[in-house]
């Protein structure tokens, strides 16, 4: 949904100069057919290369925005835009801002794959660290300087507050979509693994058609039979990816206009559950009584502090929609 929202404010901005009548809802209509295309695409083998040059393009795209700044926003920093009655910290945005950060740190879908598929697992934790930190390190710099550009007056894009009349600026949001266009399959795709493996997987087993060659010999029926079955599942696998792809975008058309709250939203739910309440609850679960009495409280508060933050997130962000 995030993918879609963003990418589409992109267009929207890069065609309003020719076809101010294309808005981001429209765009979304016109690139749904090519996410579905590439929601069918099941090889990681085919998907991670689109992945690599997305990011390249990101990475250009933040650039560019630096570059820009620096040139022509950097001369207003030495003046009083106010930081006299600027707010360091307002407690009732936090929620919104810890709901954008719990998206950007829980939602790497290629982790555990990732781990699993390491000859010496013992090293992954060293890597993890370091990407992580490199992750903090490049947007808490990003944050800082956009926000020393624009001020509070910086839009919850920050490509959104570059002028639409430059082809530079073109480039950058070209770039930025071209970048979500290539990584979308990659974020679908442990969804859409998951289902085809927990659920849709079972339908290789059908014996369908058999009654029809009944005079075959038994190796032949086999054949058929298995071909039978491998394309029902390839048809059901199709259709579910088709489905998911159709309801993000549908999520997207209705929440097409708030895109800092619906991120932080989401990001409150999914991710939110995912690093701070569902971890510690198995690691409960598992370790049982072997826990002394300060690594359970420690636990149980990891819990209710994902459960406030979530439905904090959820309050203040529903708010700003209103």
């Amino acid at each position: 949904v995030i993918y879609t929202v963003m990418m589409t404010d992109l267009l929207e901005c890069i065609s309003q100069e020719w076809t101010p009548k294309l808005t981001n809802r429209i765009w979304m209509l016109i690139i749904c057919p090519l996410f579905i295309a590439m929601s069918w695409i099941r090889s990681y083998r085919y998907i991670a290369p689109l992945s690599v040059v997305g990011t390249g393009f990101l990475v250009i795209g933040m650039i560019v925005v630096l570059v820009y700044g620096f040139i022509n926003e950097w001369v207003y920093v030495p003046h009083n835009w106010l930081y006299g009655d600027f707010q360091y910290l307002n407690i009732w945005t936090y929620p919104t801002y810890f709901g954008v950060v719990s998206f950007l740190f829980n939602t790497h879908t290629m982790v555990l794959p990732v781990e699993q598929s390491l000859k010496k697992r013992q090293q992954f934790s060293i890597s993890l660290f370091f990407s992580y930190l490199f992750a903090i390190l490049v947007n808490l710099a990003f944050g800082v300087i956009t926000l020393l550009m624009w001020g509070v007056a910086v839009e919850d894009n920050v490509v959104l507050n570059l002028p639409s009349n430059s082809w530079i600026v073109i480039a950058v949001r070209a770039c930025l979509v071209f970048e979500l266009v290539l990584t979308y399959a990659l974020v679908l795709a442990p969804v859409s693994d998951e289902i085809d493996t927990q659920f849709l997987s079972r339908l290789k087993g059908i014996r369908e058609f058999s009654s029809t060659f009944s005079n075959d010999t038994s190796k032949s029926k086999n054949f058929i039979k298995t071909l039978w079955a491998n394309k029902f599942y390839y048809l059901s696998s199709t259709i579910v990816r088709t489905f998911l792809v159709l309801l993000t975008f549908g999520v997207a058309e209705i929440f097409a206009d708030h895109f800092g709250p619906i991120m932080s939203i989401i990001g409150a739910i999914a991710p939110n559950i995912l690093g701070f309440v569902l971890p510690p609850l198995f690691y409960l679960i598992i370790m049982g009584r072997k826990l002394n009495a300060v690594e359970f409280v420690f636990n149980e508060l990891i819990i209710v502090f994902g459960i406030f933050a979530m439905i904090a997130c959820l309050v203040v962000s529903i708010q700003h929609m209103i």
